[in-house]
C-alpha cells in the first residue's frame, strides 16, 4: 500500500521532533497538537510515530489512527491499521481470583480496604490482541 499522495512530512518536521525534546509538558502538547491538526495525521504521519516511539517509547504502526494520547504506557506496541478508542485506558494486569469478589474493593489500596496493590502486573507481547466492546478492553 503506498502513502497517501494528499499528505506529506513538512521541511519544519525534523525541528519539531528535535524542539520535542525539551520536557515542558506544555511545548510537547502544542506539537502534538500542531501535528495532530493536519489532514490525515494521525494514519499517514512519520514524525508522530517517531516522536512516540523515540521520546515515550509507544511504537504506533502506520495507518493506526487514535493511539497518539499521553494515556498508553510506554513500551506499548500497536500494529498497523489498528483503531485505538479515544477514552482508552490501559491496564496491565489481572484481578485477583482468589477472593471474594473482582471489585477494586478487594485489591486496589485506593479504596482504602487493603494496604497494597494485589493485582499482579504484566506487560502485553506486541503480538497479543485486545478488543473492545463499547469502553471495555477484553485480553
Amino acid at each position: 500500500m503506498q502513502m497517501n499522495p494528499n499528505y506529506t512530512d513538512k521541511p519544519i518536521d525534523e525541528f519539531l521532533f528535535r524542539f520535542y525534546r525539551i520536557k515542558s509538558r506544555y511545548s510537547r502538547k502544542i506539537i502534538r497538537e500542531l501535528l495532530l491538526r493536519r489532514k490525515n495525521a494521525e494514519i499517514y504521519s512519520r514524525v508522530l510515530r517517531k516522536i512516540f516511539s523515540y521520546y515515550h517509547d509507544i511504537h504506533i504502526g502506520m495507518y493506526c489512527y487514535g493511539a497518539f494520547s499521553s494515556r498508553i504506557p510506554p513500551g506499548t506496541v500497536m500494529g498497523r491499521y489498528s483503531s485505538v478508542p479515544r477514552n482508552l485506558l490501559v491496564l496491565r494486569g489481572n484481578n485477583p481470583i482468589t477472593h471474594k469478589s473482582c471489585h477494586p474493593f478487594f485489591f486496589n489500596p485506593t479504596f482504602h480496604y487493603v494496604d497494597k496493590l494485589l493485582m499482579m502486573k504484566w506487560n502485553l507481547p506486541p503480538s497479543y490482541t485486545l478488543w473492545s466492546r463499547g469502553e471495555d478492553i477484553e485480553s
